[in-house]
């Protein structure tokens, strides 16, 4: 039963969600968390970070999410398009993580994981009970208006609204603050198959980014027999392919050996999905009674997996600067300025190396004459390795393959996807 009041109402139960619901319950704020779907439910993003294991930890979920059996996820794995085949691994950077791998994991179970943590911690979930209006006044969120699965319709009040809702974006799009990134221009499609072959041993867990002339694919290996496989183009080429997103997914594998060998034997088990506009982001991340979180907030490119990593993270921020708005009784988009600065400033710099392995992917001269250094160097390899696991303040930007791969950077002109936000009105 719906009480009238919350300290925070939360809008969807993703990991944002969750994070956020999860770190504040833990403080003793009555939080009630609205998810418009039932749990489990599909998703994509199922690679997970090893920036995102000390998340889970500090949330008290990691023994929970290493007892569901996820597959372990060693390192990943680069296949270009000139035939070379690199594997990096996580061994390389062990001295820096708590433990020397990730997973790869089912989203629909391991969403489940996190919301069901909530719940434990005191937070009231509502499944099936969508929100169909944030209640402004005078410019400030001060709750919302839901509908139930059956109908029911309610309004609910709270001095913090946190918009954890994913690529719905409730309140960018209510507030209209949501702009498309303009280099970014990416559309994806993705499906689950079984009978993919995969590497033998510990390696069949790492994740692989498989380039082809026009984007490249994600090969995803989750535990049992089930592979997330998907392809990221330019929506330019997207539009002008003469036929559906089916047939182009079709003829991308066709275009990629690697990825036609691998799916010799592999039957389709889920419908394929399609996400376009991929990059996107909020002009403003918090305003008066406030805060955006995860891909309510932004989304960048998947070619990181950052995705899970950036909505624990931003659930982790919005609770620590809620709780202090709660202790100054200040609830102004003022106060929460540091929030939007500190992912900028993230977002800043994994904007910044996606369009450089863009540019990297892309020139097939450039692929040429570095991969060979990658497989070399261990130097060079641990820097990639650290840059696919998050730790993108901690990388070496003058170790060869990084200074050609930006030092020239993708975009030029404008503003990028990082620049225009700010924290406040």
């Amino acid at each position: 039963m719906v009480k009238r009041k919350y300290d925070a109402i939360v809008i969807g139960g993703g990991p944002g969600g969750s994070a956020a619901s999860t770190f504040l319950a833990k403080k003793g704020y009555s939080i009630l968390l609205l998810e418009k779907e039932r749990f489990p439910r599909f998703h994509v993003g199922e690679s997970l970070i090893p920036g995102a294991l000390e998340l889970l930890w500090e949330l008290g979920v990691d023994e929970e999410v290493e007892r569901a059996g996820f597959i372990h996820k060693p390192g990943g794995n680069l296949a270009t398009r000139l035939g070379e085949y690199v594997k990096f691994d996580l061994t390389l950077i062990a001295d820096q993580l708590r433990r020397p791998y990730s997973y790869e994991v089912l989203r629909s179970t391991f969403d489940q994981i996190l919301l069901n943590h909530s719940r434990a911690h005191g937070v009231e979930v509502q499944e099936e009970c969508r929100v169909e209006e944030v209640l402004m006044v005078d410019g400030r969120a001060v709750g919302v208006a839901y509908r139930s699965a059956r109908g029911r319709e309610g309004r609910v009040h709270a001095p913090m609204i946190i918009d954890a809702s994913g690529r719905d974006t409730v309140l960018a799009r209510r507030l209209r603050m949501k702009r498309k990134d303009p280099v970014l221009n990416k559309v994806s499609a993705f499906a689950h198959f079984t009978g993919v072959r995969r590497d033998p041993g510990p390696a069949e867990g790492n994740l692989i980014i498989a380039m082809f002339p026009h984007g490249w694919f994600w090969i995803i290996p989750l535990a049992g027999e089930a592979t997330s496989i998907g392809v990221v183009v330019d929506v330019s080429y997207a539009k002008a392919f003469p036929g559906g997103m089916a047939s182009l997914f079709a003829d991308a594998i066709r275009q990629c050996p690697f990825v036609a060998d691998r799916m010799r034997a592999a039957t389709q088990v889920t419908k394929l999905y399609v996400t376009s506009d991929l990059a996107y982001q909020s002009k403003r991340f918090a305003g008066d009674g406030f805060i955006l979180v995860g891909d309510a907030g932004l989304f960048i490119d998947p070619i990181y997996s950052a995705g899970v990593y950036l909505a624990l993270k931003t659930g982790k921020l919005a609770a620590e600067l809620i709780d202090h708005a709660f202790k100054a009784g200040d609830f102004s988009a003022a106060t929460f300025r540091p929030y939007g600065e500190t992912i900028l400033r993230e977002a800043e710099v994994i904007y910044q190396q996606v369009c450089g392995w863009y540019r990297f992917m892309n020139n097939e001269k450039r692929v040429e004459r570095l991969v060979p250094l990658m497989v070399r160097f261990t130097s060079i390899r641990r820097n990639f390795t650290m840059l696919f696991s998050g730790m993108y303040d901690q990388i070496d930007p003058d170790r060869v393959a990084f200074a050609q791969m930006l030092k020239d950077p993708l975009y030029r002109g404008g503003q990028t996807c990082g620049q225009e936000a700010v924290a406040t009105r």
